[in-house]
C-alpha cells in the first residue's frame, strides 16, 4: 500500500508538471499570436487600445486603500464591481510593476509606420492623477514614450541618410475647449493667429497658421518656420 500511495503521488506530480508545461505554452502561442495579429492592425492602421494600472500611491497606502483592478494576464484585467469582479479585454495590459521600457516596447512599432509614411497617433486617456504624463513624459531618469519615440525616430532616419533626404518639422498644439492653441508662439506677434485644421489636395491633414519647426538630421541646429 505504501508503495503504490508513492507511486501515486509521483505519477501526480508528473501530470501536475506537464499541465503546468502545456499551460505555459498555450499562454506562450496566445501572446505570440496576439502579438503578430497587433502587427497586422498596425499594418491596417486600426485603432488599437493598451490599459495601464499605475501602482498605489504613498498616500493611498497610508489610508488604508485597496486595488480594485488586477491583471488576469497580457490582455485581460478584472475590475471589483458592487456587482462582483467583472473582466475587461484590450490589445495589451501593463501592470503595476511594468516599466516604461515595457510600454514603450509595445508601440514603437508605431514610429516605424510613421517613418514609411502612415498617419501615427499615441492618444492617452485617464482620470486626474492616473499616470498619463508620467506614461507619455516621464521624468529625465525615467523617461516615457514621447521621449524614446524621438529617439527612435532618430535612430530610424540614421540608418537612412545615405539614401535618403530627410526633413523633419514639428509642431505643437493643445486643444482646449474646442479651440486649438499653438504652444510654440511665433515671436512679434500682438496676437495669435487663428488656427484651423484643414486638408490639402493630397489627403494630407495640416494645420492652418500653426507655428513649424524645421529640425535638421540628428539636431545639429534648428530653424523656426512659421506659416
Amino acid at each position: 500500500v505504501l508503495f503504490r500511495s508513492a507511486e501515486l503521488q509521483n505519477e501526480n506530480e508528473e501530470l501536475r508538471n506537464i499541465k503546468a508545461h502545456l499551460d505555459s505554452r498555450i499562454k506562450t502561442e496566445i501572446a505570440q499570436r496576439k502579438r503578430l495579429h497587433n502587427i497586422i492592425e498596425d499594418m491596417k492602421g486600426k485603432v488599437r487600445v493598451f490599459c495601464r494600472i499605475r501602482p498605489m500611491l504613498p498616500s493611498e497606502l497610508n489610508r488604508g486603500c485597496q486595488p480594485i483592478i488586477t491583471p488576469i494576464d497580457d490582455f485581460n484585467i478584472s475590475l471589483e464591481t458592487r456587482n462582483g469582479p467583472k473582466t475587461f479585454s484590450y490589445d495589451s495590459c501593463f501592470g503595476p510593476n511594468t516599466t516604461q521600457e515595457q510600454v514603450f516596447e509595445d508601440t514603437k512599432r508605431l514610429i516605424q509606420s510613421a517613418v514609411d509614411g502612415y498617419n501615427v497617433c499615441i492618444f492617452a486617456y485617464g482620470q486626474t492623477g492616473s499616470g498619463k504624463t508620467y506614461t507619455m513624459h516621464g521624468t529625465p531618469e525615467n523617461p516615457g514614450i514621447t521621449p524614446r519615440a524621438a529617439d527612435e525616430l532618430f535612430n530610424l532616419l540614421s540608418n537612412m541618410q545615405n539614401f535618403c533626404d530627410i526633413n523633419v518639422s514639428l509642431h505643437m498644439v493643445e486643444l482646449y475647449l474646442d479651440t486649438l492653441i499653438d504652444l510654440l508662439p511665433q515671436k512679434g506677434l500682438k496676437k495669435p493667429l487663428h488656427l484651423e485644421i484643414k486638408e490639402d489636395i493630397k489627403g494630407m491633414v495640416y494645420i492652418q497658421n500653426v507655428c513649424v519647426i524645421n529640425v535638421l538630421f540628428f539636431v545639429k541646429s534648428l530653424e523656426s518656420s512659421c506659416s
